[in-house]
């Protein structure tokens, strides 16, 4: 970066060789819950369906139970055209610009949505963001009783309801005391069952940060609501628009009709708005939308059955017509996305590597600088969140800082005199060139990054 080392924030080689010498170049996994679901299962047999077959199969799966392994089904959905995207960032050296700015996250909660607003949400804790958040949706809902406000929140509080009361701290009570607050308003919030052993989402972590307004705008990414996403994070939430939100509204239903039973903390409510007229209603209205000239696809782990999102990501990583990959990494947990990369980068390297003719007069051939012609960009954040992930990260870093068409980079921002050293974006874009065909394509992915297999995520 051009700037002094300081001895206390760069990696040492040493010990990354060494951690290098040691792993092997591999890393070894223990089949846990989720692991052993889909080895019983080996596979599921899936094609792609369209917009129309995916509203057939959504309305005969609403009549019964819902479970994790129909939504693993609807998930291979056909690329979806005509959409748009509006990029938001949030905390960090941008401040709350997602939640203040027009068009933003407060900007369609107060003023532009009339009809519905729908929120899935890994984290929604009782801290100054949640209850600023909870605020607008109770003012919301009192100014218009008609608007349909319904919640999918993680499991956290389905965890403070079995934990007796007088082992709660203030900030746990407080957070069952918002989630009452907006059910007593008649707004319905769903607690994802991740802590029951009979429910079908038991140590399934939902990790999907998804709002949909109206059903016809949707805000899709990273950013929970958590203080942290204020000020020390700084991650990102994309507007889209288009046909692609009816098939994000009818999902998003089919996630909180997965719920075995909701967790009445003090007011009952009737989850029977999720019907069938329900859902054809959002197909007719998202059907002809034309927004923009983007294709989208919607990628999904479903914990216990698929891994679309990783594979996807592994599938495009390693495609033969890669030209650049731009990455902003919190981290790398997912040995087989880290290795993807690796291998991308090194195709890229022989590719480069390979001599050209030079147009002098001999024509003998010259060599290219790689130093010049960096092709991979990677950034890290400068904290980790654990220790393991923080090895497994300098792991990978070694390997892709030792290739010369790599650049990796750690985020490090300064403004008005406060630093901010935390990136917690998932964001990826790779360029794809064929020049037979004369085409460049450049393909996004962005959202929910958790690749781990224990966690429902929406790419």
């Amino acid at each position: 970066m051009g700037k002094a080392s300081d001895r206390k924030k760069i990696y040492d080689d040493d010990l990354t060789e060494t951690i290098s010498e040691v792993f092997n170049d591999r890393t070894r996994t223990i089949p846990i819950l989720g692991d052993i679901i889909r080895a019983l299962h080996l596979s599921i047999r899936r094609k792609d369906i369209t917009f129309e077959e995916f509203l057939k199969m959504s309305i005969d799966k609403i009549e019964g139970r819902v479970t994790r392994f129909d939504i693993a089904q609807l998930t291979k959905i056909d690329t979806i055209r005509l959409n748009s995207m509006s990029i938001f960032m949030n905390g960090g050296p941008t401040g709350e610009y997602w939640n203040t700015a027009n068009n933003g996250f407060y900007d369609w909660i107060d003023n532009k949505s009339s009809e519905s607003i729908f929120g899935v949400e890994l984290g929604f804790k009782a801290d100054d963001y949640g209850l600023e958040v909870c605020n607008k949706l109770i003012e919301k809902k009192r100014k218009n009783p008609n608007i349909n406000i319904s919640l999918l929140i993680d499991g956290f509080v389905s965890y403070l309801v079995n934990k007796p009361g007088s082992s709660r701290e203030e900030f746990e009570n407080n957070t069952i005391s918002m989630v009452n607050n907006m059910r007593r308003e008649k707004i319905n919030v769903l607690v994802n069952d991740s802590w029951n052993p009979l429910s079908s989402d038991f140590l399934s972590a939902n990790h999907i940060k998804l709002w949909i307004f109206d059903e016809i705008a949707a805000f899709y990414g990273g950013i929970g609501i958590e203080s942290q996403f204020r000020t020390t994070l700084y991650d990102e939430m994309d507007l889209v628009q288009g046909p692609i939100v009816g098939i994000m509204s009818i999902m998003l239903l089919l996630l909180m009709a997965n719920q075995k039973r909701e967790f009445h903390l003090e007011t009952p409510q009737n989850g029977t708005w999720i019907t069938r007229a329900e859902l054809q209603r959002i197909y007719n209205k998202n059907k002809g939308m034309s927004k923009g000239s983007m294709n989208m696809k919607i990628f999904m782990n479903v914990p216990g059955y698929v891994q679309d999102a990783q594979q996807e990501y592994v599938t495009l990583l390693t495609r033969p017509d890669v030209k650049e990959i731009y990455i902003l990494a919190p981290y790398f947990s997912d040995d087989k996305i880290a290795r993807a990369l690796i291998i991308a980068a090194n195709k890229l390297h022989d590719k480069l590597n390979k001599p050209v003719r030079s147009k002098t007069f001999h024509g003998s051939p010259e060599a290219t600088n790689l130093q010049d012609n960096k092709r991979i960009h990677v950034v890290f954040p400068k904290k980790q969140e654990n220790k393991i992930i923080e090895e497994v990260s300098r792991y990978y870093a070694y390997y892709l800082r030792n290739n010369p068409i790599v650049e990796t980079r750690q985020f490090v921002f300064e403004k008005e005199g406060k630093k901010f050293d935390i990136l917690h974006a998932k964001q990826m874009v790779v360029i794809l060139e064929d020049e037979k065909r004369g085409w460049t394509k450049y393909v996004k992915f962005g959202g929910s990054y958790n690749p781990a297999g224990r966690a429902q995520n929406m790419w």
